[in-house]
C-alpha cells in the first residue's frame, strides 16, 4: 500500500497517520465513499435511526456521519490495526435505504510488504437492495510499491462462482467485463 500522493487512475491511498514507524504486523485499510444527492441527503439519516453503523465510532460518531450525508458524501478512509467487525453489515445497511450500488474497500496489508503481492488481500464490497457481494481485487506493483486498483476485479474467480451471484451483480459484472458477458444469468 502507499501512504503518498495519489496514484493515476483514482486508486485510494491509505495513510499510516495513526500507524508507529516500527509497526510490524497487519493492518486493515478501509474506504467507502458514498455520494448522497436529493432528498437522499435528508432521508437516509432518519432511515439510519435504528441502526448501528460499525464504522461510525472511527468516523467521529453518529453526528459527523450525518453530517456528511446532509453535505452530499459519506467518506470513510480508515487505516487501523484490527479487523472492523461490522463493515460488511454497514455496506448493507446503507444499500438498503438508497437506489444505487455501495462500493466500499477493505484491504488486508502484513506490515512491512515491499513488494510482496502475497501480503495484500484487497476486497471490493459491493451492497445493493440488501445484498452484499464481496470481491476480490488484483493487487499490482508499480513503481517498487503495491496498488490497489477497486477497478481490477478478480475475473477469474468471479467467473467461478458466476451463479452464486445476485443478478444485479452479474449484469454490472457483464457490462464491465467482456469475459463475463458470455455466462448465463442466475437464477437469483
Amino acid at each position: 500500500m502507499t501512504d503518498g500522493e495519489e496514484p493515476q487512475g483514482g486508486a485510494p491511498v491509505f495513510r499510516w497517520d495513526d500507524v508507529s514507524d516500527d509497526f510490524a504486523g497487519v493492518l486493515w485499510h478501509y474506504h467507502l465513499e458514498l455520494p448522497v444527492e436529493g432528498s437522499d441527503r435528508h432521508n437516509l439519516p432518519l432511515a439510519l435511526e435504528g441502526e448501528t453503523l460499525a464504522f461510525e465510532p472511527h468516523a467521529g460518531g453518529r453526528a459527523a456521519v450525518e453530517e456528511m450525508i446532509r453535505r452530499g458524501s459519506l467518506r470513510f478512509r480508515k487505516t487501523l490495526e484490527s479487523e472492523l467487525s461490522g463493515f460488511d453489515e454497514d455496506v448493507r445497511v446503507l444499500a438498503m435505504f438508497l437506489f444505487t450500488v455501495v462500493r466500499a474497500i477493505e484491504v488486508r496489508e502484513e506490515v512491512p510488504s515491499g513488494t510482496d503481492l502475497n501480503r495484500v488481500r484487497a476486497t471490493k464490497i459491493l451492497g445493493c437492495r440488501g445484498d452484499v457481494v464481496r470481491v476480490p481485487l488484483v493487487v499490482l506493483v508499480e513503481e517498487g510499491r503495491l496498488v490497489v486498483d477497486p477497478e481490477r476485479d478478480d475475473v477469474d474467480w468471479i467467473a467461478s462462482r458466476w451463479a452464486s451471484f445476485p443478478r444485479w451483480f452479474q449484469d454490472g459484472m457483464r457490462k464491465k467485463h467482456a469475459r463475463l458477458s458470455r455466462l448465463s444469468t442466475g437464477r437469483r
